[in-house]
């Protein structure tokens, strides 16, 4: 009988953690990445008018994700311009939820930007907080997505 209830309480355990992804899962859900949105995002907000390079781009994939934890959102554009036709992954971490809002730092071969004005620069503590979101869960997952 004993026997039974831990068995019946593995599974039940087993079964629980399965729903819930696991406590030590970082990985970025699916669902959190999205697509609806991104593409005009970036391409206003984002790109639009800070683009440096040669020519006109092409967005070709854009994905965005919330990371709750931090409040931040990161974006991820995947595009193609005059010597860049195999294409170019960019990558943007802003503050809070609607494009545009706190920090706003883009790729290197957009102008950089940010609440802090010239200390966007590499090496920078907005440097740093860019790069710390492209390493996290949210950041990784719309790389995949925007390359996918």
């Amino acid at each position: 009988m004993i026997g039974r209830r831990i068995g019946a309480v593995a599974i039940i355990a087993g079964l629980a953690l399965a729903a819930c992804g696991g406590d030590d899962d970082d990985s970025a859900s699916s669902s959190s990445v999205q697509t609806a949105d991104a593409k005009a995002e970036v391409d206003t907000t984002l790109l639009g008018d800070s683009w440096t390079g040669n020519g006109a781009y092409t967005i070709v994939k854009a994905c965005k994700a919330y990371n709750a934890d931090d409040d931040f959102t990161v974006y991820a554009a995947r595009i193609t311009a005059p010597g860049l036709e195999d294409g170019q992954t960019l990558f943007w971490r802003q503050g809070g939820r609607t494009a545009g809002e706190g920090l706003l730092v883009g790729d290197t071969v957009t102008r950089q930007f940010s609440v802090w004005g010239a200390d966007a620069r590499a090496g920078s503590p907005a440097d740093e907080q860019v790069n710390d979101a492209r390493e996290s869960a949210e950041g990784q997952a719309v790389i995949a997505c925007a390359e996918g």
